[in-house]
């Protein structure tokens, strides 16, 4: 599929303002990024081995990602009343359908058909192909930035992710009870009334 001239001032209307893109949904739009803007470079983040990458994408994130198990009921029920999740757990969906798609299914392997999808389309000089395990020095060498004064950052760890996960669920919990009490005094006090 090619790149219109449309797709690619709605991509620079949409990355205004912006210096770079992380991860999903933004990852699946790989040939049309590089379109809009030639001289984008792109960091391909690693694992050591699939089963790594799976082992803490489904810890963490994976959960949005699921469909019909029943953690992924319990969790979509929960956080139901939060409403700013919806939009996102339509990207989640729809994000879990094009990687079926793309990559047959969501599993450890995906890790690296991913990898090599992007390897296939970016060209060598505008890729780095990167773990963060290696810290600064290729991450700055590939941008052409000075390596900072600070220690490279480890955030975004698997149970951090899972500490968001959780209080989601039990906000959403809450709503559920409050919305349940909201509705049991009118008709406790109704009741009573008779």
């Amino acid at each position: 599929m090619s790149t219109t001239h449309e797709d690619m001032k709605t991509l620079q209307n949409l990355m205004h303002g912006y210096a770079a893109t992380f991860g999903s949904p933004t990852c699946c739009l790989t040939p049309e990024l590089l379109a809009s803007f030639p001289q984008a470079k792109l960091l391909l983040h690693v694992r050591s081995s699939d089963e790594g990458w799976y082992k803490s994408f489904s810890s963490s994130i994976g959960l949005d990602f699921e469909s019909g198990t029943w953690r992924a009921r319990i969790y979509r029920f929960l956080t139901f009343p939060i409403r700013w999740m919806h939009p996102h757990h339509r990207l989640c969906d729809h994000m879990a359908e094009y990687w079926r798609e793309q990559y047959g299914d969501i599993s450890p392997r995906m890790h690296s058909a991913h990898n090599r999808r992007m390897k296939e389309l970016v060209p060598k000089e505008k890729l780095l192909v990167y773990d963060v395990k290696e810290g600064w020095g290729p991450l700055c060498d590939f941008l052409d930035v000075p390596v900072p004064d600070v220690p490279f950052p480890r955030v975004n760890d698997s149970k951090q992710m899972q500490r968001n996960y959780l209080f989601l669920q039990v906000y959403g919990a809450a709503m559920w009870i409050s919305y349940a009490g909201a509705l049991a005094i009118p008709i406790l006090l109704l009741s009573r009334w008779k």
